[in-house]
């Protein structure tokens, strides 16, 4: 977790790695928390999040496989 005055930079060093993925939420502090309408609802955000980055990732791998072998006649 981190102040928001360096947020700034953070966001400049994770623009020049490219193996850095940066989300910063608009509500909310640590994204690991738990939350949900009732105690036997819980929510877990980072799992989530985690679950919709590497489908995310998959699918941009998979079209790129795809548009690859169509560019190479196969």
């Amino acid at each position: 977790m981190l102040p928001p005055e360096v947020l700034g930079e953070v966001r400049e060093v994770g623009r020049r790695n490219p193996a850095l993925h940066l989300e910063f939420v608009d509500h909310g502090g640590h994204a690991g928390f738990i939350a949900g309408s009732a105690p036997w609802r819980p929510f877990y955000y980072a799992e989530y999040r985690v679950g919709e980055f590497l489908a995310a990732q998959f699918a941009r791998a998979s079209a790129s496989q795809a548009s690859a072998k169509r560019g190479s006649g196969r």
